[in-house]
Parts: C-alpha cells; sequence; structure tokens
C-alpha cells in the first residue's frame, strides 16, 4: 500500500476537473446526523472529538515518509504510473513529481481540542494546502483522512455515553464515582477488524474508562497520545478464567478423582494405615479415608433392612475397591459430576493460584445458577476468608457469559393474577396446563412480563417451569449469600468479596436498562461490571454519525469561490456549509459554527492548527483528554 493510490479512482483526475487557475481548495471534516446513532436517553446530539492526533502521526507523517518521501523518487513516481495506467488509464503525474522534491505535505489542519465535545454539523477540523501549486491534494486526501478518522470519533463518543449512563446511577444510587471508570470494561478487541484497529481506535475505550482487557490500546495510548504506563493509570484487567480453562480443570479433575481413588484401593489392605489419616485436602482423599474405616464393615439389605457384620481383614481390600469404584464414578457427561468438579476448581483457583486479589470466574460453563448459588454458597467461608492484596482487594467475580443480560443480573419479572382472576380460573371445570398458560398469554403484558406465577410456581410464556434461581436473579443470590449493607442514599451494596461482571450484548440501552431496574431493586450500580464488546465497537459506518469531508471554499486566478451542496434530494442532511467556517464557543461553552466569514475571521476561533507541512502542532496527551472528558461530570 502507497501513500499516493490510497484513494478513490475518481480522486486521480481531479487536478484537471478543477477551474483553470485555481490555487486553493478549503475543506472541513463534519458529524452531519446522529439520526443512526443509538446513544442513551440522555444524548444530547453531540460527539467527542478524538482520534485526529492518530492520523496525523500514524498516515499523514508516518505513512506518507515511509511510502512516499522516504522511497526513491523514480519507484515511487513508476508506482503510481503503472497503478494508473493498468487500472484506468493515462493521468497526470508531474504534480507527484514536485511533490516529491518539495519533501513534505503542504497542507493545514486547525481542529477542535480532543476530549472536548462539540455539536452534530460543527466541523471537528478544516484542512487547505499551503502552497497554491497543490491545491488540488487537500480533496485527493479525503478518503484516507475519513477512513483514517471517523471510527474514532464514533467510538470516543460511544464510550462516553456508557460512561454518561454509568455516571448518572452511581450519582442516583449513592455509588462509588471512582469506581466508574473501572465499571465498563473493554472487552471488543476480538470482534474488531483488525489487529490494528486494537492499537489505534481501542484507545477511545481509554478516554472515559481504565478497565479494559485489549493490551494493545494500551500500547497506541502510549505511542500516540505520549502516556507512560509506569508513572500513570492507562489501563487495568484482573486475572480471570475463561471456558477453555475451567472446562479442562473440570475434566481433568473428574479423571484424577477417579484415577486416585481407584490406584489407592488398590494398595489396601497393605497400606490401610498410612491412609487413615485425617486433613485431606480434596474430597476424593476424604471418600477413600471413610472407605478404609467402613472396608471392616460389610453392609448388605434383607427386606429393605440394613444389617452389618464384621468381615476378616482378607476381605477388606476387595470391599474397599468396591466402595472406592462406587464413589469415584464421576463422569463428565454427567450434569452432578461437572457441578461437584467445578466446586473443586473454584476453590483450587482461589486458595492456591489466586489467593488474594481479584479473581474472575467464567460460571457458565455448564449451569451457572447452581455455580452462582449452590457452589458460591459451599465456598462462602473461603472466599470470605481471603486475604486482600497490597490494594485492599479480595473478591471473586462470577462472570456469565450468555443468556439475557437484564434476566441474569436482575432476575425475571413475573406477573401475579388477581384474586378476581384466580377465581375466575378456579370456575374452570377441566382447566389443563395448556389452557392455563393460554389464559395467562391472553391478559399479562408479555413485552414486561417474562412469564406469571400459579400455586406459588413461576412459568414462561411457553409454560415451562422457572428455577427459584432464575427468578431471583444474580444480585439477589449474592446479596442472599453473602450479605450487604446499605448506602447513604438507602441503596444495597453487596459484600466487596463477591462480584458481578458481565460482558456479552451490552448496548448503551441494554446498560441502561440494567441500571434502571438494578436501582428499582433498591441495589447500588457499584454492584455491576458490564463488558463492552465488539457489538458496540464495531457495529457503525461512517454514516453512524454522517461524517464527510466536504469543500467550502477556493480560489481560482485571485477570486475568492465560495461554494456549497444541498441536494434537493436529500432531507437536509447533505446541505454544507458556505466558504471560510470559523467555530467559537457560545456563553454556555458551546461550539457554534459561523459560515461566509472573511480570512482575519477564519484565522481566529478555537480550531488550533494541529497539522502544518509534515509536522504535528499542539500535540496533546491522553491525561489531557482524559481530564477533559471528567470535567463534563464535576
Amino acid at each position: 500500500m502507497k501513500a499516493t493510490t490510497t484513494t478513490d479512482f475518481y480522486k486521480v483526475d481531479h487536478i484537471r476537473q478543477y477551474p483553470k487557475g485555481a490555487t486553493k481548495v478549503y475543506s472541513n471534516f463534519t458529524p452531519r446526523s446522529a439520526k443512526l446513532f443509538n446513544g442513551s436517553s440522555e444524548y444530547d446530539d453531540k460527539i467527542v472529538n478524538f482520534g485526529l492526533q492518530i492520523t496525523i502521526k500514524d498516515y499523514l507523517i508516518n505513512f506518507w515518509n515511509k511510502t512516499f518521501f522516504n522511497r526513491p523518487r523514480n519507484k515511487v513516481i513508476q508506482n503510481y504510473s503503472n497503478r494508473m495506467i493498468n487500472s484506468i488509464g493515462k493521468v497526470k503525474i508531474t504534480q507527484w513529481e514536485e511533490l516529491y522534491d518539495l519533501g513534505y505535505l503542504p497542507i493545514i489542519i486547525k481542529a477542535l481540542p480532543e476530549g472536548r465535545r462539540s455539536p452534530i454539523k460543527v466541523p471537528v477540523f478544516t484542512i487547505t494546502e499551503t502552497d497554491p501549486r497543490f491545491f488540488w491534494l487537500t480533496n485527493y486526501l479525503e478518503t484516507a483522512l475519513s477512513t483514517e478518522s471517523w471510527k474514532a470519533f464514533t467510538m470516543a463518543t460511544i464510550a462516553f455515553e456508557f460512561r454518561r449512563i454509568f455516571e448518572k446511577y452511581a450519582k442516583l444510587t449513592g455509588s462509588s464515582k471512582e469506581f466508574v471508570k473501572f465499571q465498563g470494561h473493554d472487552f471488543s478487541m476480538r470482534g474488531l477488524g483488525n489487529r490494528v484497529e486494537a492499537f489505534t481506535n481501542n484507545i477511545a475505550h481509554l478516554t472515559c474508562f481504565t478497565g479494559t482487557d485489549t493490551i494493545p490500546s494500551i500500547d497506541g495510548a502510549e505511542k500516540f497520545y505520549n502516556a507512560d504506563s509506569s508513572k500513570e493509570l492507562i489501563g487495568t484487567s484482573v486475572y480471570a478464567s475463561e471456558h477453555s480453562t475451567i472446562t479442562m480443570n473440570i475434566a481433568y479433575y473428574i479423571s484424577q478423582r477417579t484415577k486416585g481413588i481407584l490406584e489407592i484401593a488398590s494398595v489396601l489392605p497393605e497400606k490401610a494405615d498410612e491412609w487413615q489419616t485425617d486433613g485431606w485436602k480434596s474430597d476424593w482423599q476424604m471418600d477413600l479415608n471413610g472407605a478404609i474405616k467402613d472396608g471392616y464393615k460389610y453392609l448388605h439389605t434383607i427386606n429393605d433392612d440394613c444389617y452389618y457384620e464384621i468381615i476378616d481383614e482378607s476381605s477388606v481390600k476387595s470391599v474397599t475397591q468396591e466402595f472406592a469404584q462406587e464413589r469415584s464414578n464421576l463422569r463428565l457427561d454427567d450434569i452432578n459430576s461437572r457441578q461437584i468438579a467445578e466446586l473443586e476448581v473454584i476453590k483450587y483457583m482461589i486458595t492456591e493460584i489466586y489467593p488474594t486479589g481479584v479473581y474472575s470466574h467464567v460460571s457458565d460453563s455448564y449451569d451457572y445458577w447452581h455455580t452462582i448459588s449452590v457452589t458460591a454458597k459451599k465456598l462462602k467461608d473461603i472466599i470470605n476468608a481471603r486475604e486482600v492484596n497490597d490494594i485492599g482487594l479480595a473478591k471473586v467475580v462470577f462472570r456469565p457469559d450468555s443468556g439475557d443480560p437484564e434476566s441474569i443480573i436482575c432476575g425475571l419479572k413475573i406477573a401475579n393474577f388477581s384474586k378476581e382472576q384466580l377465581e375466575e380460573i378456579e370456575k374452570e371445570n377441566d382447566l389443563t396446563h395448556e389452557k392455563l398458560v393460554n389464559y395467562a398469554n391472553n391478559i399479562f403484558n408479555r413485552s414486561y412480563y417474562d412469564g406469571f406465577y400459579f400455586d406459588n410456581i413461576a412459568f414462561n410464556w411457553q409454560g415451562e417451569e422457572l428455577s427459584d434461581e432464575e427468578v431471583k436473579g444474580s444480585l439477589v443470590i449474592l446479596d442472599e449469600i453473602f450479605g450487604s449493607t446499605i448506602n447513604e442514599k438507602g441503596y444495597k451494596v453487596i459484600n466487596p468479596r463477591v462480584g458481578l461482571i458481565y460482558g456479552d450484548s451490552i448496548t448503551i440501552i441494554k446498560q441502561e436498562s440494567i441500571l434502571k431496574r438494578m436501582m428499582e431493586m433498591g441495589f447500588a450500580s457499584e454492584n455491576i461490571v458490564l463488558g463492552i464488546g465488539s457489538f458496540s465497537y464495531q457495529y457503525m459506518t461512517r454514516d453512524t454519525l454522517g461524517f464527510a469531508m466536504k469543500a467550502t471554499y477556493g480560489e481560482v486566478q485571485g477570486k475568492h469561490i465560495e461554494i456549497f451542496k444541498d441536494p434537493k434530494t436529500d432531507s437536509g442532511t447533505k446541505k454544507s456549509a458556505k466558504g471560510l467556517l470559523c467555530v467559537t464557543l457560545d456563553e454556555k461553552d458551546n461550539y457554534i459554527l459561523t459560515d461566509q466569514v472573511d480570512k482575519e475571521t477564519e484565522s481566529k476561533g478555537e480550531l488550533q492548527v494541529v497539522f502544518k507541512n509534515g509536522k504535528l502542532y499542539n500535540e496533546t496527551s491522553l491525561q489531557e483528554i482524559r481530564d477533559r472528558i471528567d470535567s463534563e461530570f464535576e
């Protein structure tokens, strides 16, 4: 890929299409519409300015130097000529020879400060040439500047909306304001377009949050925004399992338990005394200990009555082997066996591998509700007894990873029949389960409720019985097991030794629905961390915020030409500004655009020079951007 050909074919001969004597093309890059943007309920038609510094450093400086200015002159010119002749036809090439001889990109870009928010229809940057010979270069760069820029702006705006809603519910429920920056966690890397996006665009997440699993974004922040992880917290995560580590441990445990019991039983009674000890660390060893002791007795049944008889020592070995075989009958294809194994696996993780600090356990490998309720309850004392690390943390985080996130976290909304409705049901002589389900489906709001109660049993709309755990949801279950405190605003904060993180299919709309429901249930928002994945950070296009670069001014033979577009067939979205532009701040510190200004006015305002003649100006840091974002929530 070469700098000269990183554009659209239709651009290559525009140099001959401009009026003869043209010496300037002045353009701007502007978000034109947010009608496709799925913002929060608080969205105010503004975008976050972010990412242009990446474009300048990576594309306008590094890429142009590497593939054009620092390569042999004859090769870059010949490469461009060959590409055109073999693809579209003969085109003008002398302009490239002149540009190469100049040795830098003769353009100037003025932009709003990164980290500041600006309204839709206000330009985020303007661009024009600094040498009239290269007037054509302004819009020749449009394609690449657009593809390099729009996504970072959009991702930063999405991150801000997530942050806005976390801030809102932290305030409403009395949650820790400091925790908000860890509450949105970047899980998106595997679903991005390529590895480069994780290095560049995902820095946008770090403008609003510090929680991330996208390591390259931290590298990118250091490269493009002068961050330094040795001096500041750029991004952080916790030790966490995935399905491969947990399911392999479960399978291995089942295999070793069976093998261990049978191997030890095979050497009895010769080593019976050796194995009759207390304090075993695993349950299969405790089973064996019991087997040895019970091996001196033989249990048999006659007419359902149990009889014990003492047997001679020579029979101990065979009896113990039978007992061991029965007790070691764990199978990977049996859900109860997997539950027994997972208990031991979690215990191993939180006592042997991570005896302190934060450990996140992916909890839905087989039966999430059993893990969060039964298994968690059995581990309660161990979890509460873990020692804190050097920053005061000792938390086991449960991570569900499938199902509807709101239902998994907050439980189900179950409708109750009124007294009158129950009386009507009781009048039905031949009431069947099918009739009951049909009746419930017809009278309750299925768009709000998840099911209905009858005879103290919860059913979904298909008539299937729902478990108590499904109805309660994760927050209530953890509260019942581990307890909670009530904060100053009257909301529950669950025991800090346990936590929840959910990172599957989280959108801004879903986030807000979850936090609102938690508040209605009496839980503070800090009881949940949400993973923001590729659906939110990849499910977007340039049209999400309507970004486009358009020319509004030119100069031909000394004449100043104001230009604009206003398609009659369009709704008004594509109508552009006209002439030279100036962006200023009003009395409420909001950016406003004034077009058709003179050159003196255009040189003033809030658009700062960030690139000129191959060099970066007014460089900003990640910390400065974060400070600007933080000021929005003071």
